[in-house]
């Protein structure tokens, strides 16, 4: 099963940005048919600190991007990324502790929050810079 299909709409016209955009995805996808199998533990770490990594990286070019071309309320905007952030953290935190329902909880939020949070946030935002 996968959590995150991706869609015409989730697209930024941006490719580098969209193909950040599918990499994260596809590890959200990946994380969650680890948590459904029997992946050990090293190896769903190994894809929590892949999505960390990517999802850091990503939100600190789509940032400068946004600086460089004077999108408003920027700060609102890498607010968000921090709640994306938080959320993995929460992710790694449960599977720690070995609540895998509480991990899948959390990882149904970050999903559902990184779909939303393109086709809002960033799709408004990165107007700024396609104009």
């Amino acid at each position: 099963m996968s959590l995150i299909h991706w869609m015409p709409e989730n697209n930024t016209n941006i490719d580098f940005v969209d193909n950040q955009h599918r990499n994260i995805a596809s590890l959200i996808n990946e994380l969650e048919r680890a948590l459904e199998g029997s992946l050990n533990t090293v190896e769903t770490q190994r894809i929590i600190k892949k999505i960390l990594n990517s999802a850091i990286s990503h939100f600190a070019q789509e940032e400068n991007l946004m600086e460089q071309h004077d999108v408003p309320d920027l700060q609102t905007h890498e607010n968000e990324h921090y709640f994306f952030e938080d959320t993995v953290c929460a992710v790694e935190d449960a599977l720690k502790a070995n609540d895998i329902s509480l991990a899948r909880e959390k990882l149904l939020i970050l999903s559902e929050w990184f779909v939303d949070h393109i086709r809002e946030m960033d799709q408004e935002s990165l107007q700024y810079v396609k104009n």
